[in-house]
């Protein structure tokens, strides 16, 4: 068994991570910083060149002290890399949740066809900002034409950090295929879009599984950072595809992954793609995964929501804590059904219309009323306050879930910062009543798929065929039935939906 290090560049919206992992996919070393988007000509961008040289000095430091055999790269999706015929950036990178305005989505949609017909024939809802690489890369040939005019290459950001490494290029399966208008998941092969946008000939011809070799370290890394030539370098992979393979990799039986953190999102494996009349317009897509299945998914801010409103709430009673979850409470709050916090504070989730805000007894709190300092009662209670913020958060949840399931009998593992949260998971084991919802020991389950997959590359063979694979602890989340929830959920849909 190769007992070489595993080196994983971990790319997140917010915080970028080295994470070290041994033979046994412990994590012996961890890095990480943050990097705030700049502004430039009222544009939102990416610093990714000083991303990259701390990575690079991460590499020299971790070096020193662990053999590397191979580096992994994942990324969170929407965001690209344009270069030039050496290499260099030929636009800066733009920032994946840059505010285009709304007369860009209407000018984009009359030009390349309706956001319906995009979601049925890419499996791409339409989503906001410059989350979607198709968008993002149309949006770029208006603001920089002269400049885009002089891309030889469009990369995914996993492989542009990739190409850093070895010098080569090549795009990747799960990042091609991640809310991107650009990938066509029945034909298996590039949307009509691709050529409408007219780039066709700027897209790598080489399309790499995550875990192929994109090559080894160059000579002039080696030296900077200490690495040996012959450091393998993967394709890389999207951050969700990459988070669920350690669960795919426990058994073949359906499962759903709920990765809760900043977004909510819910995964589930299948054969092939299908969205429906009830999905369009909602979150609700396919990723490529890992392996031969699609990855259906359904994702809504959750976490940025839910630190909106504690923020708040907290502010006002000059508390840090957060309430553990009291089941009477709860039954009360369900009971009276006239205090909610409806989402959400984007478009994107199961509520493409819906509208973030306090209710109570009918009367509506926006969130300008409510960061002005006009808040309805319950917020004055705080453990309440708490309560009607978790089942708001935990309701979208639910419903994000029944949407992408085939059976209640599918159980569902929560992962991420919200499965510390026991309201959110009491409250999910609540409102999922014939599924199982578990919790694991696993910490960084996106570093952990990546670092799964470098250590197939050094061994030579795909995932599923490695022996050695990490041990995942469960534990079932166990909760009194919610007696009073379904008018209260009844009250909370029209609300929401209105």
């Amino acid at each position: 068994m190769d007992t070489s290090h595993i080196c994983v560049l971990d790319v997140g919206n917010t915080n970028k991570k080295l994470q070290i992992f041994d033979a046994a996919y412990q994590i012996v070393h961890t890095r990480s910083a943050q990097f705030p988007e700049r502004s430039e000509s009222e544009l939102t961008l990416e610093p990714i060149e000083e991303i990259m040289d701390w990575f690079l000095e991460g590499l020299k430091e971790v070096s020193a002290l662990f053999e590397i055999g191979a580096i992994a790269v994942s990324a969170h999706g929407g965001s690209f890399v344009c270069l030039d015929q050496t290499g260099s950036l030929s636009i800066p990178m733009l920032f994946n949740a840059h505010d285009p305005g709304p007369d860009f989505h209407a000018r984009f949609y009359d030009k390349f066809g309706s956001a319906d017909q995009f979601h049925i024939e890419t499996s791409t809802p339409p989503l906001p900002y410059l989350v979607c690489i198709g968008k993002g890369i149309a949006f770029a040939k208006e603001q920089f034409p002269e400049a885009f005019a002089q891309t030889a290459h469009i990369l995914g950001l996993p492989q542009y950090i990739g190409y850093r490494l070895t010098e080569n290029l090549a795009l990747e399966k799960t990042y091609l295929g991640n809310h991107t208008y650009l990938w066509d998941f029945k034909k298996e092969e590039f949307s009509p879009f691709v050529d409408q946008l007219g780039i066709r000939h700027l897209l790598p011809k080489n399309i790499l599984s995550p875990w192929d070799r994109l090559g080894t370290v160059t000579r002039a890394i080696a030296d900077a950072t200490g690495l040996s030539v012959e450091t393998i370098v993967i394709a890389g992979i999207h951050d969700s595809s990459s988070a669920f393979i350690p669960f795919s990799l426990m058994d073949e039986h359906p499962k759903i992954l709920s990765s809760a953190g900043s977004m909510i999102v819910n995964m589930i494996a299948e054969d092939a793609p299908d969205i429906n009349e009830d999905d369009l317009g909602k979150t609700i897509y396919y990723n490529n995964g890992a392996f031969s299945k699609l990855i259906k998914t359904v994702f809504f801010a959750g976490g940025i929501e839910f630190d909106l409103y504690r923020q708040l709430i907290q502010s006002i009673h000059n508390r840090d804590d957060i309430p553990p979850f009291n089941h009477d409470l709860c039954e009360l709050v369900l009971a009276e059904a006239t205090q909610f916090i409806t989402p959400s504070i984007t478009t994107m989730g199961m509520f493409p219309v819906g509208s973030s805000r306090a209710v109570e007894n009918g009367q509506f709190f926006g969130l300008d009323k409510l960061f002005m300092g006009e808040t309805p009662a319950f917020f004055q209670d705080y453990d309440r306050a708490f309560m009607v913020l978790n089942l708001s958060i935990a309701i979208h949840s639910k419903l994000s879930i029944e949407a992408i399931r085939r059976s209640p009998s599918t159980p569902v593992y929560v992962e991420g910062g919200f499965h510390k949260n026991d309201s959110h998971t009491a409250l999910l084991a609540a409102l999922l009543p014939n599924t199982q919802v578990l919790t694991t020991d696993v910490t960084e389950v996106t570093s952990l798929g990546a670092a799964i997959l470098a250590r197939a590359a050094l061994a030579g063979k795909s995932p599923e065929k490695l022996t050695a694979l990490p041990t995942i602890q469960q534990q079932e989340i166990s909760c009194q039935p919610l007696i009073n929830l379904d008018r209260y959920l009844d009250r909370f849909l029209d609300f929401a939906n209105s």
